[in-house]
């Protein structure tokens, strides 16, 4: 094992981990994101692991990353100046969208306003059918006068989206390839490269998305590059795809929508890495951080996948106010509830958090750099959870007086209340709000909480897993080692991977097998050399998928395909499609045909084993290499509730808790740059791995925050 760094740069902070294989070594800090330019804050982390771990950049072989960079430009409409080239008739796709209304009671509904607006949405003549043959030649003069219009209005980003591309792309790469001549340097995307399946708006959608953040995640890592180079790094830089797995700079750079949930996957994957480890079968994934939370559902250890999400809602959790995304990512939710959200009044006097937040500039009021609106974690400095003089792992100070006034002035005052009781509002708030989330969430995914384990990371994670637990009546939560940075400890655990998917639609009454085993096979040259060129130490291997549904319906069930011509066969797919309805649904249909919609081929190969991981992070609890862990066992005051009132909490310090400690709350761990806050009666043990597994109580404590 080499030396590796990973990196994670959210919204309010930036989680850096560095890896020594040799010395068996996990240095790890956190520090304030730069908004203005990510590269900083990643950057001043780097040089922080590189100090304490006493090496050099020249020394890393690898740095993996994952960024919110491509979100945020998206949600604040601040990437290129963008152009559409589509077929004639085609113009206002993007508008008219699939006719929806995610509200039908809002009279004033607002759908999501196109990144590119109509007047630079050009049509040329052109068309190709649904089987792929050319009704209409293109006209290659039309090219050249649209590329005068570009030049005119300084386009940055063209995206090509033209009909039925995804059967027969010979229209769009010519037109790429002319308009490349014309306008060198002009970024260009065309639609069948990035989403090669049927449904033209969200193929126009991601296409358009694509284009949009082209030129600033290309300008984005171009600068990274020069940073790690002047550190004299000549390593590999690979960043973290929504999908859950790694890809080469060249490649996110022709594709950089792969990143748009880059940092959550990178999350989830952390806490799938534990939930195997445990032999967890069911569990919740809680990363909460300074900005969102987020929730995942795993299945023995894995993370749902989905094909297609949502980016940049106006409603936060209207399906269809987004644009979406087609393309693989992790199943998961996202809640505007982190340490940052910041607390309001609405118009009828009632206390809200969230979704806005006052990320790392200027942060809640508690950090002193001029925030001056209470946030989550100025209510957790006031109720005395956190501790203001550790405070991630100390690097930060915090000034618990303006976390007062804050709250004073804004919620406090306005409601007749004290500020310690409009603290314990504000928690009972948000924890409340990401309770309701995550019901909805498993409710739709047909889960029960009651039988999943709750995998809680972030900086803010461990302070609220145990109400969110206890609102969702989870028994058992487990807050694993390296828990603040647990997205980073992901990244570590990632393989390289690449996804692509084709349309392949056939009754299989009429299923020609030769020729989805032909089809299956070119998306694995496709996807094989890829992964295999960027990493041919390692063994790649190729898992295939075919998604089915009944002829008529509209949604499809993914089937895993084995290997071997006998698994195509059309038998063999309705067995294995009717097995996999009858577990989702509890029963099949006959008389019906089955349709096969489309084939995904994923290659991917690992840089570490599990067992490797592992024994890393066992061996970093014994050193704690942890930057700053200023926390000492004692006893502080927090405020348990309006029953409970103040209680004189005995504290811990994680770092010097070894395997087999017992304890039973009220009780607070200090970790190093997080806090577990354990509430009355629940039963807290360090496992083997140094885990902090805690029992959730069975018998409702008297301050219980449910009835508070």
């Amino acid at each position: 094992m080499a030396l590796e760094v990973a990196i994670d740069i959210g919204g309010t902070f930036t989680d850096v981990v560095l890896l020594h294989g040799e010395q068996r070594r996990l240095v790890s800090t956190k520090v304030l994101s730069t908004p203005a330019d990510p590269s900083i804050s990643a950057l001043q982390g780097l040089e922080k692991v590189l100090d304490a771990g006493a090496c050099r950049g020249e020394d890393i072989n690898v740095v993996v990353h994952a960024t919110t960079l491509v979100s945020n430009a998206l949600l604040e409409a601040r990437g290129a100046k963008t152009a559409v080239v589509t077929t004639r008739g085609f113009r206002d796709v993007l508008e008219i969208a699939r006719e929806h209304r995610f509200d039908l009671y809002d009279l004033f509904l607002e759908h999501p306003r196109p990144l590119v607006p109509r007047h630079r949405r050009l049509e040329i003549s052109e068309r190709i059918d649904n089987r792929g043959q050319i009704v209409s030649p293109l006209k290659l003069e039309e090219i050249e006068q649209i590329s005068q219009y570009f030049l005119q209005t300084e386009v940055e980003s063209i995206a090509i989206c033209l009909l039925h591309s995804y059967v027969n792309n010979s229209h769009e790469q010519m037109v790429a390839q002319a308009l490349r001549e014309l306008i060198p340097g002009c970024f260009v995307t065309i639609s069948s490269d990035i989403s090669s399946e049927i449904g033209e708006y969200e193929r126009f959608s991601t296409t358009v998305a694509n284009s949009y953040v082209g030129p600033l995640i290309r300008k984005y890592l171009d600068k990274l590059a020069g940073k790690l180079n002047a550190l004299r790094f000549s390593g590999d830089l690979y960043l973290m795809q929504s999908g859950g797995g790694l890809l080469d700079v060249p490649s996110i750079q022709r594709q950089p929508i792969r990143l748009a949930e880059s940092g959550p996957a990178a999350g989830v994957l952390g806490a799938g890495f534990w939930a195997n480890t445990k032999g967890l079968a069911r569990a919740l994934s809680f990363d909460m951080g300074g900005t969102t939370a987020k929730i995942s559902f795993l299945d023995d250890g894995q993370p749902r996948q989905t094909d297609q999400f949502e980016v940049a809602r106006s409603y936060q959790y209207k399906r269809g106010s987004g644009y979406p995304i087609k393309l693989p990512t992790v199943d998961l939710i996202e809640i505007g509830a982190g340490g940052g959200s910041i607390a309001w009044l609405d118009r009828a006097g009632l206390l809200r958090v969230g979704p806005e937040s006052a990320g790392a500039e200027p942060g809640p009021a508690c950090y002193g750099q001029g925030g001056t609106r209470p946030t989550v974690t100025d209510a957790d400095v006031a109720l005395g959870i956190i501790d203001p003089d550790c405070f991630a792992g100390g690097s930060i100070e915090l000034y618990p007086e303006n976390a007062f006034a804050a709250i004073e002035e804004h919620i406090a005052r306005s409601m007749g209340v004290s500020v310690v009781e409009a603290a314990w509002g504000i928690k009972r708030v948000v924890d409340e709000s990401m309770a309701t989330a995550a019901q909805v969430y498993l409710s739709e995914l047909g889960q029960d909480p009651r039988t999943t384990a709750l995998i809680a990371y972030g900086g803010a994670g461990p302070v609220h897993a145990c109400a969110l637990a206890r609102r969702l009546g989870v028994s058992k939560i487990l807050i694993p080692p390296l828990a603040s940075v647990g997205a980073s400890v992901g990244l570590l655990t990632a393989p390289l991977s690449l996804e692509v998917s084709q349309s392949f639609i056939s009754r299989l009454s009429d299923l020609d097998s030769s020729q989805l085993k032909a089809a299956l096979s070119e998306l694995e040259r496709r996807t094989w050399n890829v992964i295999a060129n960027i990493n041919p130490a390692s063994s790649t291997f190729v898992k295939k998928r075919a998604y089915l549904r009944y002829q008529g319906q509209f949604h499809d069930l993914s089937i895993e395909l084995a290997e071997g011509d006998q698994a195509l066969e059309p038998e063999s797919l309705r067995n294995a499609f009717e097995a996999c309805y009858k577990r989702t649904y509890g029963l099949v249909h006959t008389g019906y045909d089955i349709k096969v919609q489309r084939l995904s081929v994923t290659a991917y190969n690992h840089w570490h084993s599990h067992e490797e991981i592992l024994s890393l992070i066992e061996e970093h609890t014994l050193r704690r290499d942890v930057l700053g862990d200023p926390h000492r066992d004692g006893h502080r005051l927090v405020y348990y509730g309006p029953e409970a009132g103040w209680v004189n909490v005995k504290t811990h310090n994680r770092a010097i808790l070894s395997p087999g400690f017992r304890a039973r709350g009220p009780l607070i761990i200090d970790d190093d740059a997080s806090t577990i806050f354990i509430e009355d009666g629940d039963a807290v043990e360090v496992d083997k791995n140094s885990c902090i597994v805690v029992a959730r109580s069975s018998q409702e404590s008297h301050h219980d925050p449910v009835r508070d």
